[in-house]
């Protein structure tokens, strides 16, 4: 059975989609609960672990989620996409942002070089001069040698209000994003959407989005000494706030990640006898025909993180229409529709990641409500928070 130690999927380490859950123990608990060529329903899919090792596991797998973004990364990394035209997508697009790379030049006392990163409100940075990296502390806007059309430019959705969040002080992306970002993302977005291959595509538009995190770096952080953790809450912030790093080299990596999953994820295939599909819908609106023998249920967060707005990070840069679902409204169709969908002798897991204690009693709650019974539970706790919490249900007789 896997574990923590061992080795990190290359998948996982592509989109930092919220409120991921541990690989290995979705691979245990799928391992356990179900055998090879059982149907398993992965529930509020998100960026579909389940799903993956579910078909890692041979297992049928049908993944649901509301979301579009969820849609275009599931399907991107349980698919199986052609690497050589890949690759050729790929150089073609690495060719596009070579051209624009001059943009971030910039000049110091210490030399011309490659802005790797900047902390704007510091108004310092990290260069690379020649093949030497340095430090530099006196980098101001004016030392910025971009072209007018950078210096000029005006993309959409700087103007784009962003939904509003408890804590965040910024309202416009243009407040997130460098005209030099936006610059990298309008050329990015554009070349990629011009890709006839829709699966070659949509993984590229993964490596877009996910690039979008590094750029913006929503997440405020501190020192602690030995690393750096995530500052409360989860929100947007202004510029001073966050350190810009290099748009084009941020795509580039997340590009080359997806490249390595794609083949990781052709490999499996080649291997498994299960099957895969993606349902985009709210879960409350579905009526499933088939029996499932393990329904994985990993439910968004009730008030404590507002996932529909956190997302607009991604959703509007790509088009799609950021969207709310009101959970605490759904959940008793959600949990009735399970228990007509899971097999007499199946099983459901609950799994549920730095919940409030109230937050977990609600969903098992609704669970007992519907005919579900609670066969165990495990949970560990992060200060008042719960760690992660896994509920194994069955159906009552």
């Amino acid at each position: 059975m896997p574990s923590s130690l061992e080795k990190f999927p290359v998948r996982y380490d592509v989109h930092k989609y919220l409120g991921r859950k541990p690989w290995y123990i979705v691979y245990n608990l799928i391992a356990r609960f179900s055998k090879r060529g059982n149907a398993v329903l992965d529930l509020f899919s998100g960026s579909g672990v389940a799903s993956f090792e579910a078909l890692r596991l041979d297992r049928n797998v049908i993944a649901v989620d509301y979301s579009p973004l969820s849609e275009l990364i599931v399907k991107t990394l349980c698919s199986y996409h052609n690497i050589s035209e890949f690759d050729r997508a790929l150089q073609s697009l690495t060719k596009k942002l070579k051209s624009i790379e001059h943009i971030y030049y910039v000049n110091s006392i210490q030399g011309e070089g490659l802005l790797e990163y900047w902390i704007p409100y510091q108004h310092k940075g990290k260069l690379i001069i020649g093949n030497t990296e340095k430090i530099i502390n006196n980098i101001s806007e004016t030392d910025f040698t971009h072209p007018e059309e950078v210096k000029d430019f005006k993309w959409k959705h700087e103007r784009t209000q962003i939904p509003k969040i408890p804590c965040s002080n910024v309202s416009t992306w243009g407040e997130i994003f460098s005209n030099r970002a936006q610059y990298v993302l309008h050329n990015a977005l554009e070349y990629i959407k011009s890709i006839s291959d829709s699966n070659i595509r949509n993984a590229l538009l993964v490596a877009l989005s996910a690039s979008l995190e590094k750029i913006a770096l929503l997440n405020r952080f501190k020192s602690i000494g030995k690393g750096w953790i995530r500052e409360k809450p989860i929100c947007y912030y202004k510029p001073q706030d966050y350190i810009e790093f290099n748009a084009i080299k941020a795509l580039e990596n997340k590009a080359a990640k997806m490249r390595m999953a794609i083949i990781e994820t052709n490999n499996l295939l080649e291997k498994s006898h299960g099957s895969f599909s993606f349902i985009r819908e709210h879960a409350e609106n579905l009526n499933y025909k088939a029996k499932f023998d393990l329904i994985i249920m990993d439910p968004p967060y009730l008030s404590e993180v507002p996932y529909d707005k956190l997302e607009a990070l991604h959703d509007i840069w790509l088009g799609f229409k950021p969207e709310n679902q009101n959970i605490h409204k759904a959940f008793d169709q959600i949990a009735l529709k399970s228990y007509n969908a899971l097999s007499d002798r199946g099983i459901l897991v609950l799994l549920l990641l730095n919940y409030q204690k109230e937050s977990r009693e609600f969903f098992v709650n609704k669970l007992a409500n519907n005919g579900f019974v609670k066969l165990k539970e495990t949970r560990n706790y992060l200060g008042s928070k719960e760690g992660l919490s896994i509920s194994v249900f069955k159906k009552s007789n």
